[in-house]
């Protein structure tokens, strides 16, 4: 289109300039300058026309975009979706990703919960599509949380071997185990701690997982389970891969397991503390 302007204007600036050429061989100052003025006006006339269709066609490949919402920030995976964390950009029709979600309201049901969580993490600025995100209720199983490749797995836990009992679905943790003494074995008649996994999400804490919307009429249960004897202990739930889960079961047999609580966003593995 750029070219197809350009090579015009300068058609059509040749013949003009072509015509004077010719019209200002032999004629006095005065005539030339007239005849070089109009030539200049005729150029300036063809070119305003020429912008003028570029704008009108700039409008209207603007008008031809969708909204579409992005991550505003980083966003974890097994995350509940707010519309705070998302930004609104416009994205030609063409090119507009499959699933994609185009207004905040689509995150909000009608009764005012939010009902969507990611299963993976969506780097800043990157489209939100369904393909990344699953609904969350209470109607739903931990299964729906899980993709392809990966388990979930529970272990139980003591508050004093659990970060306090702090640990909450959506934190990451690392795991240690303390392995027994052996008996039989002259060169382990020690405890021994070591680090088991240095990176794990955590699923679900006792009944309470990721992406669960609050129940109101809960809340009578939850204080029976503080103030039960089993409240000095949690069921933690996390998210693995087969060999890791495994690995977490035979360690849970083995002996006790502790946890300790990671920042929010720091998952790179450990990988010199034995």
């Amino acid at each position: 289109m750029h070219h197809q302007t350009r090579d015009a204007l300068r058609a059509a600036a040749a013949k003009i300039t072509g015509a004077a050429g010719s019209l200002l061989k032999g004629q006095p100052p005065l005539r030339l300058a007239i005849i070089a003025a109009i030539a200049f006006l005729l150029i300036l006339n063809l070119g305003s026309h020429t912008f003028s269709s570029l704008g009108r066609l700039w409008t209207s490949e603007a008008a031809d975009t969708v909204p579409v919402l992005t991550a505003g920030s980083y966003i974890q995976a097994f995350q509940v979706l707010k519309t705070d964390a998302l930004s609104i950009k416009y994205y030609p029709k063409d090119l507009v990703p499959p699933g994609a979600l185009h207004t905040k309201a689509e995150l909000i049901s009608d009764s005012g919960q939010f009902i969507f969580s990611t299963v993976v993490a969506v780097p800043e600025g990157s489209p939100v599509t369904r393909a990344l995100l699953v609904e969350v209720g209470k109607e739903q199983g931990l299964s729906s949380l899980l993709r392809l490749g990966r388990v979930a797995v529970s272990f139980n836990i003591d508050k004093s071997r659990a970060a306090g009992g702090w640990v909450q679905p959506g934190d990451t943790i690392a795991l240690f185990e303390t392995i027994p003494p052996d008996l039989h074995s002259a060169s382990a008649l020690r405890k021994r701690t070591q680090l088991l996994m240095s990176a794990v999400r955590v699923l679900a804490v006792d009944r309470a997982h990721l992406g669960q919307r609050p129940d109101p009429s809960a809340k009578t249960d939850a204080v029976a389970e503080l103030t039960s004897v089993e409240s000095d202990s949690h069921m933690i739930t996390v998210l693995v891969n087969p060999a890791e889960a495994a690995t977490l079961i035979e360690a849970r047999e083995r002996g006790p397991l502790s946890i300790v609580l990671r920042a929010m966003g720091d998952d790179l593995p450990w990988s010199n503390i034995k």
